[in-house]
C-alpha cells in the first residue's frame, strides 16, 4: 500500500472516523479507537460499525494519488493522530506500508515517521454489514430490507451541536425529535433542573412518495449523535422514514474531498 497526500487529508480522515464526541453520561468519547482503511479506487475507504453498536459508518476521501492498492489497518486512531501532528498540516508526504510498519515521508525538509502496523485481526472496529444491505429507490432514497427512508431534509450541523450545549445544562443529553410543520422540535430537561424547547429550521424537505405534506415523524437518540454531529459543520442532509416513531437516522455530507455516511439506531426509552 502507498499513496501520497497531505497530512490534512489524512487529519481529516481521523477526524470524520474516530468521531470524539460525549456518550449520554457526558463521558468523553470515541466513536472508533482503530479502522481498517481499503485504499483502492482513487479514494480512502473506511466501513464499520462504532465501538458502542449505536451506528453503522462509511467515510470516503477521495483526490487522493494511489501508488499501490492495499489495506492499511490503524491500531490506534489517536496515537496515529499524534505522529500526523508532528508535521505541518500542508505537508505533502507519502505514506506506505513497509516492513511491519506504517511509514510517513516528507521530503523537503526530510522526516520519517514509522508506526507499527497493526495486524487486521487485533482490530476491534467490527464490520457494519447494513451498509452492504442498503438499495436505492429510483429517485435515489436509501431503503433497507425493514426501513424506506423516504423523508429526507436539510438541516444546520451547528445547531443540532447547540442543542447538546443545551442538554449539558439541564442534564440531559437523550434528544427526542419530532419533525412537523417543515420544523425539526427538541424538547430536553426536567421540572428538577429546568427545560429547553427548540426549533431547528429544516429546508429541502423532499419525499419519496412524492405526498405533498405535512411530514411527522417522532424519535429519539442517544448515544453516537453527538459524535457525529460534533464533528461536522455547516448543511447536512438527513433521512427518515415519514410518519413514523422510533425510526432509524442517516446522515450524509458529501465535500468535494469526502462523502460521510452513518445510519444511526434510535433510542427505546422506557415508558
Amino acid at each position: 500500500m502507498k499513496l501520497k497526500c497531505k497530512i490534512s487529508d489524512l487529519q481529516t480522515l481521523c477526524q470524520l472516523t474516530s468521531l470524539k464526541g460525549k456518550s449520554i453520561e457526558g463521558k468523553e468519547c470515541r466513536a472508533l479507537l482503530d479502522c481498517l482503511i481499503d485504499v483502492s479506487n482513487k479514494k480512502l475507504t473506511v466501513k464499520a460499525m462504532d465501538i458502542q453498536g449505536t451506528f453503522a459508518l462509511k467515510f470516503e476521501y477521495f483526490n487522493i494519488e494511489i501508488l499501490e492498492d492495499g489495506p492499511l489497518p490503524i491500531g490506534d486512531l489517536e496515537k496515529f493522530e499524534s505522529f500526523l501532528s508532528r508535521f505541518n498540516s500542508s505537508d505533502e508526504i507519502t505514506l506506505s506500508t513497509f516492513e511491519n510498519k506504517i511509514v510517513i515521508e516528507r521530503v523537503l525538509p526530510h522526516k520519517i515517521a514509522r508506526i507499527p502496523l497493526a495486524d487486521v485481526q487485533s482490530l476491534n472496529s467490527k464490520e457494519a454489514p447494513i451498509l452492504d444491505k442498503l438499495k436505492y429507490t429510483e429517485s435515489g432514497f436509501p431503503q433497507t430490507d425493514k426501513t424506506h427512508f423516504n423523508l429526507s431534509m436539510i438541516i444546520n450541523a451547528e445547531e443540532i451541536k447547540s442543542i447538546f450545549d443545551d442538554g449539558n445544562v439541564v442534564k440531559q443529553r437523550v434528544l427526542p425529535w419530532t419533525i412537523s410543520d417543515e420544523k425539526l422540535h427538541v424538547s430536553i430537561g426536567s421540572q428538577e433542573y429546568g427545560e429547553f424547547e427548540s426549533e431547528i429550521g429544516i429546508t429541502d424537505i423532499s419525499n419519496d412518495a412524492t405526498k405533498p405534506g405535512p411530514h411527522k415523524t417522532k424519535t429519539t437518540f442517544g448515544n453516537g449523535l453527538d459524535n457525529i454531529f460534533s464533528n461536522l459543520s455547516g448543511k447536512v442532509k438527513i433521512y427518515l422514514p415519514d410518519e413514523s416513531e422510533l425510526s432509524p437516522l442517516i446522515v450524509e455530507q458529501q465535500c468535494d474531498n469526502y462523502r460521510f455516511f452513518a445510519i444511526l439506531a434510535p433510542l427505546v426509552v422506557p415508558q
